[in-house]
């Protein structure tokens, strides 16, 4: 069977690039920037449209054979961007959505220990607050560390809803940018990004004129 799929390639503008290894600790990080094929087995449905048959090998098409073809394509790449601990864990499993259900469960836990995680970063980014002295590039760090997690969990806000965290967590100094970006953009087409940036400017304003405050007083004194 493998040696069937061997000659498989890939066509032009797909070639596949080295995948990121799996590193101790940083399963989130990777499990975003890891894609795969994902599982295939042909199959024809029955006339209730639910049951699946699944198609034997000599009845194959070409279009099964591709599919087909991925999943073993995909198996190798997973092999290839594990440590020998995690391969030993999963190289007896038949195709790469086992082995990749096998991860999940492994780095996140069962649906239990997830929910439990969700309920904790949810509550992260709810209470997500931002101090006086607070660098904006660190801070949307922090940010962003809480909302990729939450999304490889399945949680996803809208990009409304990061822009608004993001503004009302900014300490009371920030108030009046806040409100000019409230009454001069529109939410709905401000990316996250684009806010940062736009805050990272002001953050420079903001710099100079506590550099001249201190100056001020150190004179007067």
């Amino acid at each position: 069977m493998e040696q069937k799929f061997e000659s498989l390639s890939y066509s032009e503008g797909s070639s596949m690039q080295r995948p990121p290894l799996l590193e101790s600790g940083g399963f989130f990080y990777w499990k975003q920037r890891f894609k795969t094929y994902g599982d295939y087995v042909p199959f024809t449905l029955c006339e209730d449209r639910k049951t699946r048959i699944i198609v034997p090998e000599e009845n194959w098409s070409k279009e099964h054979k591709t599919d087909v073809g991925k999943n073993y394509q995909a198996k190798l790449v997973i092999f290839n961007v594990l440590p020998r601990k995690e391969y030993e864990r999963v190289f007896m499993l038949k195709n790469a959505k086992e082995i990749w259900d096998s991860l999940i469960v492994t780095h996140h836990g069962n649906m239990q220990v997830i929910e439990n995680k969700i309920e904790l970063l949810a509550a992260q980014y709810e209470q997500f607050v931002i101090s006086d002295d607070e660098k904006i590039d660190i801070v949307y760090s922090r940010f962003n560390d809480i909302c990729s997690s939450l999304k490889t969990l399945g949680t996803i806000y809208t990009n409304k809803q990061y822009v608004r965290k993001f503004l009302r967590a900014l300490p009371s100094k920030w108030r009046p940018k806040v409100t000019e970006i409230d009454e001069s953009k529109d939410l709905k087409n401000l990316s996250l990004n684009e806010l940062i940036e736009n805050l990272k400017i002001h953050e420079v304003i903001l710099d100079k004129d506590e550099e001249s405050d201190k100056v001020k007083k150190e004179k007067n004194k």
